[in-house]
């Protein structure tokens, strides 16, 4: 078996990283439309609900 060119650890760390950010972001989008929430209100992305629509 031949040794190829290693990986350092750190792109492991920064692309796990941002692909459970990609997918937090992904589930949290397809949750907002499953709920029938808005996704922006005035042109501004909203990522938190209103005080009174807690389930």
């Amino acid at each position: 078996m031949s040794e190829g060119q290693k990986i350092s650890i750190a792109w492991y760390a920064i692309t796990d990283y941002l692909m459970a950010s990609l997918a937090w972001a992904v589930f949290f989008f397809i949750r907002r439309a499953i709920l029938n929430q808005p996704v922006t209100d005035a042109g501004q992305l909203q990522t938190d609900t209103a005080a009174g629509n807690h389930c």
